[in-house]
């Protein structure tokens, strides 16, 4: 058995001359996490009564401790064990330490040029990953591939991943036309290996489209989803229920996009399929229901908004027709219409459609963490952007903040709003205010019944010191 992460620290650091063999060790708590990092204008709901967060150092004299440096893990195996259980608990400085230890093992037990070697290459990148160290990630991925093509050739299939790696690499590094070439390295060693229709491709095709969007290129983009919507359909028949499944995807793809036309175009052709080739099913009819309702949302406008009420009321009702309907499925549409009444209803009392629920969610076993999920949590259903006037997301820039309470009544909408703190004092209070009394939020059922709640919500952001807003 290896021992555990903290056990093999001190010996870690030794070993990097971090630490002497024996000396005083101080415990600290980790700090909180600071909401104030957050993007910016990114809300956070706030306590309504804040814990007392101070935490005390627990430190122990120099000479009350004494530290036996412990033996180095003894294989590869429990090394990598090791650095992962040091990179989760977010030691990446004694993850790292066991570095050169990890690759010399590798290579004494399995070979200069093996599948081991290239592992341990990819798990030391992922843990400068981790530490947002992306350069040098990308050394360590390198260092796999051409381990990898030593072993099994170029272009082998075992390079599709370490190329996955390395495109996720150059993305959080925000250098997105190399992350775009490497998914391509990727995508066609797979094609090349499995076929030019193998649907494993569509998850790197995903990749692909995410960074073509970083780079502007949106056409590009839909061009790569609709790639993978005709490779599925390729590989199976129009009626088939992966085809409806792509074709879901691929509209779910437009509405996010604004498309809401080309997407409401591929519901009714699913619309078609369910009626021709399986009778209308009912649990069929109200997914397509509920899709085609969100594209709407998207949509808006009176028409947008007619279809999407319309859609979720015949779903319900196909629901309310068939003997034994599922619960969670008929509480998800009545919280849908209820949401749909608050955001467009005006200042009226919502109909029981949340209560409608609420108590459907009793028969359920999980139903109480549902309960305290969709009714207790502070749930917005529609909120404005916080104006960016003044604001970065220059990470270097000084942090602000404002903190809003406010009453979420029966009807979903805000009252008696009240700012309790701000940094810098009034710089974002005006436009903090301006979006929480346009916000819609759901109400808190409690006991069956629909009731006022006070919340509060913490908007985090950086912002542009007014000297240097002058100079610019």
């Amino acid at each position: 058995m290896h021992p555990g992460p903290r056990a093999l620290l001190p010996a870690i650091l030794c070993l990097c001359g971090l630490l002497p063999a024996a000396q005083g060790q101080e415990i600290a708590v980790p700090p909180v996490e600071d909401a104030a990092a957050a993007p910016a204008g990114d809300p956070v709901e706030a306590p309504l009564d804040p814990a007392d967060d101070t935490l005390a150092d627990d430190n122990l004299a120099a000479d009350s401790l004494e530290i036996e440096p412990l033996p180095l893990p003894a294989t590869w195996f429990e090394t990598r064990i090791a650095i992962e259980e040091l990179a989760e608990s977010g030691d990446f400085e004694a993850a790292l330490a066991l570095r050169e230890h990890l690759l010399a093992l590798a290579a004494a037990q399995f070979g200069e040029d093996s599948p081991e070697v290239a592992e341990a290459h990819l798990l030391i990148a992922d843990v400068h990953r981790q530490n947002k160290e992306y350069a040098l990630a990308e050394v360590a991925i390198l260092d796999a591939i051409d381990v990898y093509e030593s072993s099994f050739g170029p272009l082998s299939p075992e390079l599709i991943e370490p190329y996955i790696d390395l495109g996720q690499n150059y993305g959080e590094a925000g250098d997105f036309a190399s992350a775009l070439t490497s998914y391509g390295e990727a995508r066609t060693i797979g094609r090349r290996h499995f076929g030019l229709l193998n649907e494993d491709q569509i998850p790197i095709i995903d990749y692909m489209s995410d960074a073509a969007e970083e780079l502007g290129q949106q056409e590009e983009a839909a061009q790569l989803q609709l790639e993978a919507l005709v490779i599925v359909e390729r590989n199976h028949s129009e009626s088939s229920l992966e085809a409806i499944e792509a074709k879901y995807r691929y509209a779910a793809w437009l509405r996010d996009h604004q498309r809401d036309e080309e997407a409401l175009q591929f519901y009714y052709e699913i619309e078609e399929v369910i009626g021709d080739h399986y009778d209308n099913d009912p649990l069929m009819m109200v997914r397509l229901l509920r899709e085609r309702s969100r594209s709407s949302m998207v949509q808006g406008g009176d028409t947008g908004f007619g279809m999407q009420r319309s859609s979720l009321a015949n779903a319900l009702e196909i629901l309310e027709g068939m003997p034994e309907p599922p619960p969670q499925l008929m509480a998800e549409v009545l919280v849908e219409l209820g949401d749909w009444q608050v955001r467009y209803g005006g200042n009226r009392m919502p109909s029981d459609h949340y209560v409608r629920a609420w108590t459907l969610l009793g028969e359920l076993e999980n139903g109480q963490e549902l309960r305290r999920e969709w009714f207790d949590e502070l749930v917005r259903i529609e909120m404005p952007r916080l104006s960016q006037r003044n604001l970065t997301d220059d990470p270097e820039a000084p942090a602000g903040h404002v903190v809003v309470y406010f009453t979420v009544d029966a009807s979903g909408h805000t009252r008696d709003i009240e700012i309790t703190d701000s940094e810098p004092p009034g710089l974002k209070d005006s436009a903090v205010l301006a979006v929480i009394r346009s916000a819609r939020f759901r109400p808190r059922v409690t006991d069956g019944e629909i009731v006022a709640v006070r919340r509060g919500y913490r908007f985090p952001f950086r912002y542009v010191p007014p000297e240097a807003a002058v100079e610019q």
